[in-house]
């Protein structure tokens, strides 16, 4: 699960506040598909008021695992010589990593990087060296002056 910027601000200031202890920080952000039960009830027991219990206990969509997904997909219409395709799951990759929060807990830092659009950008150049086909009906016009 990616955390949104506010339940990591959350979480921050419960420990920094020593409300709880950095390991129950760590183990709240390292749920990957949403807090377990024993988690809620924790969450529960907190005392927060009910708009940040709502706000940290709020489901974001958006998932590394998603985002893992769509890459693999992306590399196989690559390898497919699909290259549309693997151009929208890039696209699609590029909007859930626009999702994902980067945050730090003690000595925990998670960052994602935004390598994506060097993918893109390159896939053009190796969509015409593969279709050569495309390149044999392509004619260039110029027009020279000489002052």
């Amino acid at each position: 699960m990616a955390f949104l910027q506010s339940q990591l601000d959350i979480i921050n200031s419960l420990v920094a506040d020593a409300t709880i202890t950095a390991e129950e920080g760590l183990d709240l952000m390292s749920s990957p598909n949403g807090f377990t039960d024993a988690q809620k009830t924790f969450i529960d027991g907190l005392g927060l008021s009910t708009s940040d219990e709502e706000i940290l206990l709020a489901e974001n969509r958006s998932t590394q695992q998603q985002l893992e997904e769509e890459i693999a997909q992306a590399k196989q219409y690559l390898l497919a010589k699909n290259f549309n395709d693997c151009r929208m799951y890039l696209a699609a990759a590029e909007m859930t990593l626009a999702s994902l929060t980067n945050y730090q807990l003690g000595n925990r830092k998670v960052e994602y990087s935004d390598r994506l659009r060097f993918i893109t950008s390159n896939l053009d150049e190796l969509e015409s060296r593969v279709n050569t086909n495309a390149n044999k009906n392509k004619r260039v016009f110029m027009r020279y002056t000489r002052e």
